[in-house]
């Protein structure tokens, strides 16, 4: 998997792997955004830029733990909404599912209530 080319908020930057998150944990047990509030009306931004090979291996085990946030490669911020845009199309996962497009449009929108 390599680096591409994308534009974050019109924005042009290098991503091998961009999160976008409400909560803190994912993958089983990767803390890829550690300081997400699930009720903060936030969404998590995290993206880790171009890195070689031998250095995914070496960050590996900082991002499973959540203390890859103030390496160089990696550009954290929290917002209420991003857009994410490419000229060809990037993969992606929503809760899993994976799916393929040019755009997406990621916005916090509502709070879901839960009944005590």
């Amino acid at each position: 998997y390599n680096a591409k080319a994308i534009k974050v908020n019109g924005m042009l930057t290098s991503s091998f792997m961009l999160s976008v998150a409400n909560g803190q944990v994912y993958g089983g047990s990767f803390k890829v955004a550690p300081k997400a509030v699930i009720n903060d009306k936030l969404l998590d931004i995290v993206n880790i830029k171009k890195i070689s090979k031998l250095w995914r291996y070496l960050y590996l085990p900082r991002v499973q733990k959540g203390t890859h946030l103030g390496l160089d490669v990696v550009d954290y911020r929290n917002d209420k909404e991003i857009t994410i845009s490419s000229d060809s199309k990037m993969l992606a996962h929503i809760d899993g599912e994976p799916i393929a497009e040019s755009i997406y449009h990621i916005k916090y929108e509502n709070q879901i209530g839960f009944l005590a």
